[in-house]
């Protein structure tokens, strides 16, 4: 959906001369918060456990810094939240298959 829509608002409006854009939900949160929220979606009763030790350069937070692609014309519309639900209703339906 909003991969979608970004994917489009780039192809039409970007000047195409190797430029990178992030997509995401602008929020940071803890990488450790986003495996623990995926695993509450998938409905599996596991704690995802990190050691609190990191390698230089892998951080420990995420945020995507969408402005770049605002500029161009995109606006988000699914929320973190909501997204993470469609990913797991997506691993879930493949894992079915």
């Amino acid at each position: 959906l909003d991969i979608t829509k970004a994917l489009e608002i780039i192809v039409s409006h970007a000047p195409m001369k190797g430029e990178v854009y992030n997509l995401g939900s602008g929020e940071e949160i803890k990488i450790s918060n986003l495996a623990q929220m995926v695993l509450k979606k998938l409905n599996l009763d596991i704690i995802a456990e990190f050691d609190g030790s990191s390698v230089s350069g892998n951080p420990l937070n995420w945020r995507a810094d969408i402005t770049k692609l605002e500029s161009l014309g995109f606006s988000l519309s699914i929320s973190l939240d909501k997204g993470t639900q469609l990913f797991a209703n997506w691993v879930m339906a493949e894992l079915i298959q």
